[in-house]
């Protein structure tokens, strides 16, 4: 469900960021993209509050299993933590394909790929931790991609770029 909201101001952010820099206001690209990212935290923030502070409650929807559930509340928070690093990044990341550079964002694509297989290879394969360290792989590919999109935007390589 939260997806919806992410993808949307992600699509949002491609569209106003390719705007800007169609217009010559390259100036104004960061200010846009800092109150998108603004309304897509707000936006899944209040339903991850809500469900890291009764996680119980909203896994007995699916569950009656008092055990089970006590073992997803791990997997709940981590998978929390990745839905809010989507928010941001899905947002940057739209930016940047905003500014017409698909070679950047096959790369940084390629690259938050290759950490994810590191990681599910080293913490899952490897390490055997359990569930929500699998989970983790989440955090980590959208911590690359955040990571990645925000050096580039603010590289300024994309400026003067004809759309």
């Amino acid at each position: 469900m939260l997806s919806v909201f992410i993808w949307a101001f992600g699509a949002t952010a491609n569209t106003m960021v390719s705007n800007l820099i169609g217009q010559g206001r390259q100036d104004e690209v960061f200010g846009i993209i800092r109150k998108i990212v603004a309304f897509s935290v707000l936006c899944v923030s209040g339903v991850c509050l809500l469900i890291n502070l009764f996680p119980q409650g909203m896994l007995a929807i699916y569950t009656a299993d008092a055990v089970l559930i006590q073992e997803a509340v791990p997997s709940v928070r981590m998978l929390t933590l990745s839905i809010l690093t989507t928010a941001v990044a899905s947002v940057v990341f739209s930016g940047v394909t905003g500014t017409g550079n698909t070679r950047v964002n096959l790369l940084i694509e390629f690259v938050a790929v290759v950490f994810y297989l590191i990681y599910c290879e080293v913490v899952i394969e490897k390490w055997q931790k359990p569930l929500h360290w699998a989970w983790g792989s989440e955090f980590i590919y959208w911590l690359t991609v955040l990571v990645l999109a925000f050096w580039y935007l603010k590289s300024g390589k994309w400026k003067g770029r004809q759309l």
